[in-house]
């Protein structure tokens, strides 16, 4: 006996949260994939930032989808979170009276701090020169097609620097960066490329 009775829609207005389930299902299955839009952790998935590749800990999908992909994986089902009330970040800082902070990339966004904050943005000179240098960014095509010349180029980049200097390549997702820090090509005279991503 299936889950519907005969002669009954699955589009019915008595089915709707068995569709709703279905479609969080399915959306695990085919849109959600392990190492990319998540990992496991200790037993639980864990999301994955997609703009950064770091790990959301606490963070968790809503309308079903992490319970659909945690059943997926066979690991532990967990209740959903029920919102009670949701504020933005912008919002919720601008409750306080004094607002302050410091962080690397504070110049690039002095335009919304002053808009929505009306904070002004300085910039603190280094203690000791710049011995940084900064290249134009150089885009490869998908690993699977091409990624010589993307580890190529980080050789020969660590190569003319000094014995410390160091190339940081980002990719999208960690399933790839194990692969790349296995290339030949990535390997120098002085150094061994150390893979850093979300994956435990």
């Amino acid at each position: 006996m299936g889950l519907l009775a005969e002669n009954d829609s699955l589009y019915s207005a008595a089915n709707i949260s068995l569709m709703h389930h279905l479609m969080a299902a399915l959306r695990a299955h085919s849109l959600f994939h392990k190492d990319q839009h998540y990992v496991i952790q200790d037993g639980e998935i864990v999301i994955v930032d997609e703009f950064t590749g770091r790990l959301m800990s606490g963070r968790r999908w809503s309308e079903g989808l992490h319970q659909a992909v945690e059943a997926k994986e066979g690991v532990e089902i967990k209740r959903e979170n029920q919102t009670l009330a949701s504020i933005t970040f912008q919002n919720y800082f601008r409750l306080y009276t004094k607002l302050s902070g410091m962080t690397g990339t504070a110049d690039t966004e002095a335009f919304e701090f002053q808009s929505i904050y009306n904070l002004e943005t300085v910039i603190i000179p280094t203690n000791r020169p710049v011995q940084r240098k900064d290249f134009n960014d150089q885009i490869s095509v998908p690993p699977k097609k091409n990624s010589k010349p993307s580890s190529k180029t980080s050789r020969n980049a660590t190569n003319a620097g000094s014995p410390s200097s160091s190339v940081r390549p980002a990719s999208k997702t960690p399933n790839w960066s194990p692969a790349f820090c296995k290339k030949p090509d990535c390997r120098t005279t002085s150094s061994t490329p150390k893979n850093t991503n979300a994956k435990p």
